[in-house]
């Protein structure tokens, strides 16, 4: 069953009654662009655009989450699992693109519990490939295409997911009080792969930052690097066609610009600043902000990973040796979060 909600108000769009809201930083991108609608509305249409067409190649250029989150899927599980949930459980994802949190999650020990999903997401083409991947398990699935401000299912589920998504949130209290208004007493509240406040500026992370980047460097001369098969295929397809295929950011411009959202093209970094919102603002999310806004949930348990500022996929040996040693260690000061939450009964 399939739902549209795309005429809801985006409530996780507009400032929060806590402070300036993250959409402070994009007014340069007003006059630079030539956008005629408000901060909100630039914000949501970007992000709605960006999503619906990255959905082509979400899977192909995200294959180090693929290959590295599984590890966190399972030690969130298991948090999980110390609370002996009952089945079946009923789960929602929210922003769930094109399916990779809800099949993660599927495939931990608390995915024999799920007994039904209901995914939500605002691009419609991330929505049909999540559906078209999970169609295989054995789940009652629904879906709804829209925000979470506009399901009418208070207190229905006992397992709500968000992976990727809360950074892209500029009001995360409202987007937080949805998600509790939603979640059943005793149900739980798991989010990953967001950009960890409270180490962005940690010495230890730089330290291991810079040590990555020193390993990463070009070994090839500048003059040979255009040899390497990325370069080269791009090259060779221009000219035997004379032209070269747009990349997925071209197509988000065109897309914006045929909508009228924009006047002229964007800016790559200036495309990441409006989605990725709360990494250029600088604030990331913060453990300690998100228990202040999870009002009755009582924190089950907090993990950080990336300590080198790049997942486990990415990593040489020696690295990513130490990359699980630090995630054994329960270390706080790696650059993604995730965690648990339980709302008390």
């Amino acid at each position: 069953m399939q739902e549209n909600l795309l005429s809801q108000d985006n409530r996780s769009g507009i400032d929060g009654a806590s402070g300036p809201s993250p959409l402070a930083v994009l007014s340069p991108l007003v006059p630079r662009y030539g956008v005629r609608c408000s901060l909100e509305e630039f914000q949501a249409a970007v992000n709605l655009v960006f999503h619906d067409i990255e959905a082509e190649v979400y899977d192909d250029i995200h294959q180090d989450m693929w290959l590295s989150l599984p590890r966190q899927y399972e030690l969130l599980a298991a948090d999980v699992m110390k609370l002996n949930p009952a089945k079946p459980l009923r789960m929602l994802d929210i922003g769930c693109g094109t399916g990779l949190s809800s099949e993660l999650l599927m495939r931990t020990q608390l995915g024999a519990h799920i007994g039904s999903l209901h995914l939500i997401d605002t691009s419609p083409k991330m929505l049909g490939l999540a559906r078209k991947r999970l169609s295989a398990h054995p789940l009652e699935i629904r879906e709804t295409n829209g925000f979470i401000s506009g399901l009418t299912e208070a207190g229905s589920f006992d397992v709500i997911l968000t992976c990727s998504v809360l950074h892209h949130i500029p009001d995360l209290p409202a987007f937080l009080a949805d998600v509790r208004r939603l979640q059943r007493p005793g149900g739980v509240f798991l989010h990953l792969q967001d950009p960890n406040a409270d180490a962005i500026e940690g010495a230890a992370l730089q330290q291991r930052t810079q040590a990555y980047e020193a390993w990463k460097k070009p070994l090839l001369p500048k003059p040979l690097q255009r040899l390497r098969p990325s370069r080269a295929i791009p090259a060779i397809w221009r000219r035997v066609t004379g032209t070269q295929p747009k990349s997925y950011l071209e197509r988000v411009n065109d897309e914006l610009l045929k909508r009228g959202v924009i006047a002229k093209p964007m800016a790559e970094q200036d495309i990441w600043a409006v989605t990725d919102i709360r990494i250029f603002s600088g604030e990331g999310v913060s453990a300690s902000s998100l228990a202040e806004n999870l009002p009755g949930y009582r924190n089950v348990s907090t993990r950080t990973y990336a300590f080198f500022s790049v997942l486990a996929s990415s990593l040489p040996p020696k690295m990513a040796k130490e990359e699980e040693s630090l995630i054994d260690a329960g270390s706080r000061d790696g650059s993604y979060l995730a965690a648990a939450w339980q709302l008390e009964k």
